[in-house]
């Protein structure tokens, strides 16, 4: 959950990538956005062309959605229909780009246009059946959710817990350390017992079955055996929780993933590590090796107390931010990796992306001679979050659609791939990820207003997860990658995702509560017959579907926290012109500058007639003319101080004539 360290170390680039997504005609949430056939969307700067394949008369326009089949058809590069440039503003972490990286994007086909037109009218039946048509290979993709603010805290996932008891405290607990610490370990362990057994219960699973969901990852202390050094203030017990809802797992068919949440001297400083502050766990050897043992002992605690069944995969340090430890980390991997592989000879071992996935491309590559050991059943993690960066939380939905489906499918596709599919060893997934966009969690925002759900954001919620599953649940043909000679390879076989998180204490973060997004219909469910088997792509709508049905402004729906400067024209730089909430502010704003423009013309025609004396000056103030009755004009102008002190004294006088004083 934390934003990227620069990066240390360069390995070779991967060469180039093209994606094949198909079109959908899906209609369940495309009606936001008015679309016409010629329309084609700008996003910060670049070009969108939803509707080429339609003016070009593609032989696809208006054919049914791609096949699997049809997604492993190599083209050659010259062949693909758009060069994708990336703004500059859509890096939500550093990465390398690749030294020749095109995307060719199917067009969307005639019914999903009439359906972004019509809504759910006619269209919609017959683009649903036709996109439903399209055959997938048996998928059985990991779809879960965290258990995350359970077994290791964090404030905002249950503020209560940093709060009720602490009223007299000026500095409340910002983590377990401090919380522990402040309590001291008899009233910690008292309330944290409490809290393991309520946060997660029997009926979080029954909930997680129910949304069609087949697996969950549970961060886990490093403190949980019982490894706890004397100068630590934690405490545990919470082992046999663990293994409490391991069997509720078991019983409804549900996998569990573990994941080393926190390390000694914590691997990157943030409350998710155990403690906030430094993170020195990587400069001290002792807190490595001390590492290495807790995940052997862990390992073989699942062994002993016979769920290794359950516990499918086994992460050996979340989100670790060692940006002058690179080696070590890789070190620690591989010693890692052993000290479980040494009582979980089956079990699926993954390793964190640091952010930037292309640096580990070639790591636990077996065919590689740099690694030291042979791997198998591993795979990489990344974590996706637009919330924590500036650059995007000011974003258009449609923008952020655009973001997943095209920047965010580079990314993940930046490593564990090979020209020869056979030799691939490491596997991919998404651990972390969140429908949140604009709203950066802190204390400030839990004491503000809760902003309510609006139908536009609810609207925009439900397309951004669907977005994002499609793209984590990627098949190996939906991207296709061309080496420096042209050779066609194709990208990764996404294995699925973890949703950040089951549940939330605090309204303000409903955007990361997944089961409250399944009751108010934002998050789809995956109960259909054979959706255990079939890829989001084909349950759900596709990319260009619902980039095109994305609703392209502001209103409703965006409002960052911290605040962030927004467009005036609410759209985000984005090409609306075919909008008639855009079109309409353009009259207004046109209209305005009309009259405006008139109002300045009367104004310089007025000063340069004779209604207005000669020594009148525009924007001047405090000046006098002195007038006769009969017109005579005076000919010394001064300040407000000169003029009340002067005699007035005509050029002429007359009998009778009387002197007036004005102010102009």
């Amino acid at each position: 959950h934390t934003p990227p360290f620069e990066k240390q170390v360069q390995h070779p680039p991967r060469e180039g990538l093209v994606s094949n997504a198909g079109s959908s005609g899906k209609s369940a949430i495309l009606t936001p956005a008015i679309v016409t056939v010629s329309q084609t969307n700008e996003i910060r700067g670049e070009t969108l062309g939803t509707a080429a394949a339609v003016a070009t008369g593609s032989p696809r326009s208006f054919g049914g959605p791609l096949t699997r089949e049809d997604r492993s058809r190599s083209r050659a590069p010259e062949q693909e229909a758009t060069a994708r440039t990336r703004p500059p503003h859509a890096a939500n972490r550093t990465r390398r780009k690749p030294a020749k990286m095109v995307r060719a994007r199917q067009c969307a086909q005639a019914t999903m246009f009439l359906t972004a037109l019509v809504g759910h009218g006619a269209a919609s039946a017959d683009a649903t059946s036709a996109t439903s048509s399209a055959a997938s290979t048996p998928a059985a993709k990991v779809r879960g959710v965290n258990l995350g603010g359970w077994l290791v805290l964090e404030r905002w996932i249950k503020p209560s817990m940093m709060k009720d008891g602490f009223e007299d405290l000026a500095v409340k607990p910002k983590d377990q350390w401090t919380f522990t610490k402040y309590l001291g370990k008899e009233e910690a362990k008292e309330r944290l017992t409490e809290h393991w057994d309520t946060w997660v219960d029997e009926d979080t699973f029954d909930q997680i079955k129910a949304a069609g969901l087949n697996h969950v990852r549970v961060p886990l202390g490093h403190w949980i055996l019982g490894d706890i050094d004397e100068k630590e203030p934690y405490v545990d017990g919470d082992w046999h929780y663990f293994k409490r809802a391991a069997g509720w797992a078991r019983e409804r068919g549900i996998q569990m993933w573990i994941d080393l949440h926190t390390a000694p001297g914590s691997q990157n400083g943030f409350d998710n590590s155990g403690r906030f502050g430094n993170a020195t766990w990587a400069t001290s050897p002792e807190n490595v090796d001390r590492t290495v043992t807790i995940l052997g002992s862990i390992a073989k605690q699942i062994k002993d107390d016979g769920i290794d069944d359950v516990v499918t995969g086994f992460g050996l340090l979340n989100e670790p931010n060692t940006p002058t430890s690179f080696w070590t980390l890789l070190d620690f991997y591989n010693l890692g990796y052993a000290a479980v592989r040494a009582h979980l000879p089956d079990v699926r071992i993954y390793i964190g992306d640091g952010f930037k996935p292309a640096d580990l491309n070639w790591f636990w590559d077996n065919t590689d001679a740099g690694n030291p050991i042979t791997t198998h059943t591993v795979a990489m993690d990344s974590h996706v979050y637009a919330c924590f960066n500036d650059d995007l939380r000011p974003m258009t939905p449609r923008q952020h659609i655009e973001q997943v489906c095209v920047h965010e499918r580079e990314h993940v596709n930046e490593c564990c791939w090979h020209k020869d599919t056979s030799l691939r060893n490491m596997e991919r997934f998404v651990g972390e990820w969140t429908v949140a966009y604009d709203q950066t969690p802190s204390e400030e925002l839990e004491n503000m207003p809760v902003r309510p759900m609006t139908e536009a954001r609810k609207i925009f919620l439900r397309q951004y997860a669907e977005a994002q599953m499609v793209v984590w649940e990627q098949d190996i043909m939906d991207v296709t990658n061309y080496d420096e000679s042209g050779e066609v390879h194709h990208g990764v076989d996404m294995k699925g995702w973890f949703f950040w998180n089951f549940k939330m204490e605090h309204p303000a973060y409903i955007e990361w509560d997944y089961l409250e997004g399944v009751k108010q219909g934002w998050i789809p469910k995956f109960d259909g017959k054979d959706h255990d088997k079939l890829a989001a792509v084909d349950i759900l709508h596709t990319c260009d579907a619902l980039i095109a049905a994305a609703q392209p402004f502001y209103e409703g729906v965006v409002d960052p926290y911290p605040p962030l400067y927004l467009p005036p024209d609410g759209y985000g730089g984005g090409d609306t012109s075919h909008d008639w909430k855009h079109q309409l502010t353009r009259f207004g704003i046109v209209a305005a500058v009309i009259v405006l423009g008139f109002a300045l013309f009367r104004a310089i025609k007025t000063y340069q007639t004779d209604r207005c004396p000669s020594s009148f000056s525009p924007g001047s103030k405090n000046r006098y003319v002195v007038v006769t009755d009969d017109g005579g004009q005076f000919k010394k102008t001064g300040s407000l101080g000169a003029m009340d002190k002067m005699a007035f004294t005509p050029t002429y006088q007359q009998p009778g004539v009387e002197m007036t004083k004005m102010s102009v």
